[in-house]
């Protein structure tokens, strides 16, 4: 645990100086972020905990030392991009659709759903896909172009990718028909 707390300290540290090449201390980050995660017992559990604690003060099963849990919860960019690159290594899917919909909503709410977008878009892949999956897919797609300022070609990318393999060919239809900008990803 310390070995993960330390190497996520310094990496935080490394990419706000350009002069440091972070891409070994990314590494050595990921290795010991694999051995933490790894090392939870219920997968699905933490996942959405972690989640969740985007917008509550949802408690995390990591028994990270309390200056660095603090520390941990308010980067959520590194956090879930490590997250990401744990669950890629794996081929399991989880039951997270749910949380990944209150996320939204509550971001949306305050009129910030870019700012959880890509976390969003990357974990959606590893979710269990059920009747929420499509309202949830509707909704970022609103979000996305909601604000005209706004532009991640990512997330277009991703989302098509995404749709490609686990939406219905009428549920992309429909949707190239109402964001004809998407119909191009």
């Amino acid at each position: 645990m310390k070995n993960f707390e330390e190497h996520y300290l310094t990496y935080l540290r490394a990419i706000y100086d350009p002069s440091i090449d972070t891409n070994n201390i990314y590494q050595k980050l990921l290795d010991s972020s694999i051995v933490v995660y790894d090392s939870i017992e219920n997968i699905e559990v933490w996942l959405k905990q972690e989640l969740l604690s985007l917008i509550t003060e949802t408690e995390i099963l990591i028994p990270f030392s309390d200056s660095f849990k603090a520390i941990y919860c308010s980067d959520s960019l590194v956090r879930f991009e490590l997250i990401y690159n744990f669950l890629s290594q794996r081929d399991t899917r989880y039951y997270i659709i749910s949380e990944l919909g209150q996320v939204y909503d509550f971001y949306m709410a305050l009129n910030k759903p870019h700012v959880v977008m890509r976390t969003i878009i990357y974990l959606i892949w590893y979710s269990v896909k059920n009747e929420k999956t499509y309202p949830l897919i509707i909704n970022l797609l609103n979000g996305y172009f909601l604000n005209e300022d706004f532009e991640d070609r990512t997330i277009l990318f991703e989302l098509s990718a995404y749709m490609d393999v686990y939406c219905s060919t009428e549920e992309r239809v429909a949707l190239n028909g109402k964001y004809p900008e998407f119909a191009n990803y």
